[in-house]
């Protein structure tokens, strides 16, 4: 490939990957690692440009221009000083998404109980998708199960009546069915897999078995049928050889045909929608085929997050969780980042408007550190388990908050226990909003909705990014109506789109969205 010299640097020419903007994160003459007060400065290009992404050394660019569409000059004296070359592109055999931002959050059927949160509790008249975790798989005949039937349909809510006549959903499902109802935009998918069930448990194991697919894609559509789903997501973490990646683009390909077969049986021949968790590490990227599982994918839910945490006690550095850009300054506090998968999956094909920038609702704690990069030993209590706090509750007391804007990075620190907490704070969300702006990805995803503050609330990180894309009417997001129309439910008050049916043999209409309470 053909290299332009810039002031001193070269960059790659991109005429493959037609790239859809230009970065220029540029570091000022008062940031210091122990003071970051990094200024950006951020200069969007037309879509046949070149992004990239310089580090300046200790002055700061006065100012650039773009000669070409392929490579970037600076109109400066300024020294570059290293730095990488990113192309984000808008992808070459990819079909395009539909157009508006998403707005994506994950939910656990575990969130209702010690957290109490409840489907009523998340955001649903803000969020595009809510996507509801984890499905089981049978390890052996890829059957694909509910994991938790309390949580998921048969908990009653204070204005479920037990006297309906039939076999009725309730739970999660019949709260999320109320929900879309009421936000017509609002899909509702079903995760299947998940860290403990696909990693730990190895669920996927048998997925070269054509019976296995097969098996787990009608279960899985089954499934959909019953408890009223817009689509399925799945989320495996992670397929281990080429063998299992080429299962991997078998399985969504018998999905897709499944979810279009049953489409085409309904009135409206809706369009099921099929994501990924897609992972942000290279050893697992680099396994995927990428393009085969495009063709039958509507989004990418990039897992850009838990980029550092407790498990890091090995190589002993406090370090960034989601990072945007790798630190030159501090290299140790960056050992992933989000602009190399982008590269990645952008520089196979992937539109970019098919990619959701994931964004965590909680931080990594990090103790008897002095901060990123830093040595550490241990970490703290957190919110529901060791080292991780729900984003609610952060800063803690005591602790002050630090931003690193060249690497989109923030996280808090208390000099009296000497605990780091990398997470996202509103003010690099903001900047975070511009990235997937500048670079016409498709918007945000978080895991999960029951850590972030109250949609009121000033400092709710998925108000703030629905705001920042949609704009304050929200018209900026994608608006696509979810699915009511499930004839082939087992469940009476699904098929009848919550017509309940009365021990008497009445008939009521639910038009009123329960209240959340405790479990």
């Amino acid at each position: 490939m053909a290299k332009h010299s810039v002031r001193g640097s070269t960059f790659p020419s991109v005429n493959k990957l037609v790239a859809a903007s230009i970065f220029l994160w540029l570091h000022s003459t008062t940031a210091s690692p122990s003071s970051p007060l990094y200024t950006p400065q951020l200069r969007a290009a037309r879509s046949d440009e070149i992004t990239a992404a310089v580090s300046v050394s200790s002055n700061t660019l006065a100012s650039a221009s773009y000669a070409s569409k392929d490579y970037l000059v600076l109109d400066t004296n300024t020294t570059l000083s290293g730095g990488i070359s990113v192309g984000l592109g808008d992808g070459g055999e990819s079909n395009p998404p539909s157009t508006g931002y998403r707005a994506v959050a994950y939910f656990g059927n575990w969130d209702i109980y010690a957290r109490n949160v409840q489907p009523t509790d998340v955001p649903t008249d803000l969020l595009t998708h809510v996507i509801y975790s984890f499905a089981n798989v049978k390890k052996d005949t890829g059957e694909v199960i509910l994991s938790d039937s309390y949580a998921d349909t048969e908990k009653h809510y204070p204005t479920d009546s037990w006297d309906d006549k039939g076999n009725n959903a309730y739970g999660c499902v019949k709260q999320f069915y109320l929900l879309k109802q009421k936000h017509r935009n609002m899909k509702f998918l079903l995760s299947i897999g998940g860290w403990t069930y696909a990693h730990e448990n190895k669920v996927f194991a048998s997925i070269a078995n054509p019976g296995w697919i097969s098996t787990f894609a009608k279960t899985a559509v089954q499934l959909l049928k019953d408890m009223a789903f817009d689509g399925l997501d799945i989320d495996w973490e992670y397929p281990e050889n080429t063998e299992q990646a080429a299962g991997y683009v078998k399985l969504l390909q018998a999905i897709r045909d499944e979810m279009e077969a049953y489409s085409q049986t309904l009135p409206e021949k809706p369009h099921f929608l099929l994501s990924v968790a897609s992972p942000a590490g290279a050893l697992n990227y680099e396994l995927l085929d990428i393009m085969k599982m495009d063709q039958y994918l509507d989004m990418w839910n990039l897992m850009s997050y838990d980029y550092s945490g407790a498990w890091d006690k090995d190589s002993g550095f406090a370090g960034h969780s989601s990072t945007i850009f790798a630190s030159q300054q501090n290299p140790k506090s960056t050992p992933f980042d989000s602009a190399k998968p982008l590269i990645y999956y952008l520089d196979k094909g992937i539109h970019p408007g098919k990619i959701n920038l994931g964004m965590p609702l909680y931080g990594h704690s990090f103790m008897n550190t002095d901060g990123p990069g830093q040595k550490f030993q241990s970490v703290g209590k957190g919110s529901w388990e060791a080292g991780i706090y729900d984003y609610k509750v952060l800063p803690l007391p005591g602790a002050q908050v630090y931003k690193d804007e060249s690497i989109l990075a923030s996280w808090s620190y208390d000099p009296q226990t000497r605990e780091m907490i990398s997470y996202d704070t509103p003010e690099i969300v903001e900047i975070k909003i511009e990235f997937i702006k500048a670079n016409k990805l498709g918007g945000g995803m978080w895991w999960d909705a029951s850590g972030d503050r109250p949609k009121d609330d000033p400092q709710s990180l998925i108000a703030l990014v629905v705001k920042g894309l949609g704009g304050e009417n929200g018209g900026d997001m994608e608006q696509i109506q979810n699915v009511l129309d499930y004839p082939e439910s087992k469940y009476d008050n699904i098929k009848s789109g919550m017509k309940q049916q009365k021990g008497d043999g009445t008939t009521t209409t639910t038009t009123k969205t329960p209240t959340a309470t405790a479990a």
